[in-house]
């Protein structure tokens, strides 16, 4: 498995707006270039401290001849990279969570250079991002856009919760079928099951949020669902099962406890799915 990794900027536009409400004249055009310089230095930054955390030590302790981490867009507020697929959830978390941290550490002095009355950049920036797992044969582009699809469904959960500073988070699909489709159509196709129960249960989040997992939980879950002991294959069956018939998978349920702990938009979403896919590939 390979993974494309997408990864954009959150609520720009509007901070943006506001930057261009208090700057005008040369003094604006000043102000607009050194922020598309720490903002591209903010997301380079974030990549590179990502790539020392996750995959330096792997080719190092590993003695790997070649880098399995190949970026392809790496500027402004955007990422997209193939990365081993095994690496990719870690190198996404660390990404988001470095572009966070230095966005604020570079845009500290941006304020009191410029003479703001308001600045939009007070709290740093956030990113979402999108993880499309495909194997090496798959069309790239078609990852490219599956990631890129991803990252904007992550992008409308975290505006809900907070319009002006959204949250960063990150959705991912592992790809088990040769069909091309949007992921709109992926969801009715293989993440519904009867009774409004869906198995898409992301976005996960670097923070605590009402309502959604965080990234943590989702890597203490595989590490869990991983154990020789887990009931990997009752799991899948128990999936299986909600697609045919839900009683007779609940009655099969007894060994898990809360399997349907999120309720959103009068539907059920669990999050075994999510980890039975990552449970054979990320590594912990």
């Amino acid at each position: 498995w390979i993974a494309v990794v997408h990864a954009d900027g959150n609520n720009l536009g509007n901070k943006i707006m506001k930057l261009g409400e208090q700057l005008k004249g040369k003094k604006g055009m000043k102000a607009f270039k050194a922020f598309s310089n720490l903002l591209d230095k903010s997301t380079t930054e974030a990549a590179k401290e990502a790539f020392n955390q996750t995959i330096k030590n792997v080719v190092e302790n590993d003695d790997l001849k070649t880098i399995p981490f190949r970026p392809v867009v790496l500027g402004g507020d955007d990422f997209t990279g193939i990365i081993r697929g095994d690496l990719a959830l870690n190198f996404t978390e660390n990404f988001l969570e470095s572009f966070e941290r230095l966005s604020k550490e570079n845009f500290k002095d941006y304020a009191n250079e410029f003479n703001l009355n308001e600045n939009p950049f007070n709290n740093g920036l956030t990113a979402c991002a999108g993880i499309a797992y495909i194997k090496a044969s798959y069309p790239f582009h078609y990852g490219v856009s599956l990631a890129e699809s991803l990252c904007q469904e992550a992008k409308k959960h975290s505006k809900e919760i907070n319009k002006e500073h959204s949250p960063s988070s990150l959705m991912f699909h592992k790809v088990q079928s040769s069909f091309v489709e949007e992921f709109d159509d992926i969801i009715e196709s293989e993440l519904k099951a009867k009774d409004n129960i869906y198995f898409n249960y992301g976005p996960y989040f670097i923070s605590n949020q009402d309502k959604y997992g965080t990234i943590q939980e989702l890597k203490n879950r595989v590490k869990t669902i991983s154990k020789k002991d887990a009931p990997k294959s009752g799991l899948r069956n128990w999936l299986n099962e909600l697609k045919n018939n839900p009683e007779v998978a609940n009655q099969s349920l007894k060994r898990i406890e809360k399997p349907f702990p999120i309720h959103r938009e009068e539907k059920k979403y669990t999050p075994i799915y999510d980890a039975i896919s990552l449970s054979n590939l990320i590594t912990q």
